[in-house]
């Protein structure tokens, strides 16, 4: 039986799995990837338990790929696919995990989305265009090219974050002087959601809630956005009013930017835990907000709650090796 090896390299965990020749998972687990020095060693612990040998190997990383090595954005990894090859003995590439995840897309079922917009995809292959927030901001852009889908990873969500109000202008100016980084990634992330937290409660937006404090202190930003749907606290309310109202606008500069026919996708590690908020009309009418709405009116925008979609589309990928 061939085996394939697919994987999903993020910041906060690897996904590792084997599929036989039937896309049948044989075997899948779960990392905690700052509990490891290298992915070597991820990739060792889990080899142990499922040796191959493999037909082929992929794995999605966060991180730019360049001449088949990585250095990954959040964790002080870095990975090389020519040793990876070497090590295990069969083809090996490397992607950007949303180039990955956009491997996958096409291999979603109707219960692993949710659909926001009204729109409907163009009749024609278009071009599509994913948005991933999780531990980092990952974009990616797929184009249709001489009869099929070309997937073009991106470094978009370093770039400057774009204030469309006075509030968000004082959030900008908050975080260049904590953070030192004014990326939309700085925001659209686990630790961004922190830092909106912390940007409201310094403006006094809201008194701070004992108890969500100790939540925040033990589980991180989940608890603030915990808090916030079940309507608990004021500035968790507030926290995630900003953060859909900044992640509504960076869907539609990249809907813009590829001019995403095909439907804009909202996924990564944060995105299914937002989905009441991202129903909200507030999403939807941040997204439609500009000079070009008739264009955006016919975009599509959906929520993929699927978090194995860039293993998945590492697996897509590793068949063709």
């Amino acid at each position: 039986m061939a085996l394939v090896l697919a994987g999903d390299v993020g910041g906060t965990k690897t996904r590792l799995a084997v599929y036989d020749d039937h896309l049948g998972p044989v075997a899948h687990s779960v990392y905690i990837s700052k509990h490891y020095r290298t992915f070597e060693a991820v990739l060792r612990d889990f080899v142990k338990k499922n040796a191959g040998p493999f037909r082929s190997a992929c794995f999605g990383v966060a991180g730019p790929v360049i001449s088949g090595t990585v250095r990954t954005t959040n964790l002080d990894w870095t990975i090389d696919g020519r040793k990876l090859a070497r090590t295990l003995r069969c083809p090996v590439a490397l992607l950007n995990d949303v180039e990955a995840a956009a491997h996958g897309l096409s291999h979603t079922l109707p219960k692993d989305v949710q659909v926001l917009s009204k729109a409907h995809p163009a009749h024609h292959p278009a071009t599509k265009a994913l948005v991933a927030p999780g531990t980092g901001l990952g974009e990616a852009i797929i184009h249709w090219n001489n009869g099929h889908y070309d997937t073009l990873a991106t470094e978009g969500g370093h770039a400057d974050f774009a204030p469309r109000t006075a509030l968000q202008w004082e959030l900008k100016k908050f975080l260049a002087a904590t953070a030192g980084d004014t990326s939309v990634e700085a925001l659209l992330s686990g630790r961004g959601m922190h830092r909106i937290y912390d940007f409201l409660k310094h403006a006094q937006f809201a008194e701070q809630n004992d108890a969500v404090r100790e939540a925040i202190r033990k589980h991180g930003s989940p608890a603030i956005t915990e808090a916030a749907l079940h309507k608990a606290d004021p500035l968790s309310i507030g926290t995630l009013d900003l953060f859909v109202d900044i992640i509504a606008a960076e869907a539609q500069r990249v809907a813009l930017t590829a001019k995403a026919l095909g439907g804009v996708y909202l996924t990564g590690g944060i995105v299914p835990h937002l989905l009441p908020a991202l129903k909200n009309p507030r999403f939807m009418r941040i997204f439609l907000d500009n000079r070009m709405k008739r264009l955006l009116e016919r975009i599509p925008v959906v929520v993929v709650m699927n978090e194995d979609l860039a293993l998945y589309g590492a697996l897509v990928y590793a068949r063709r090796l």
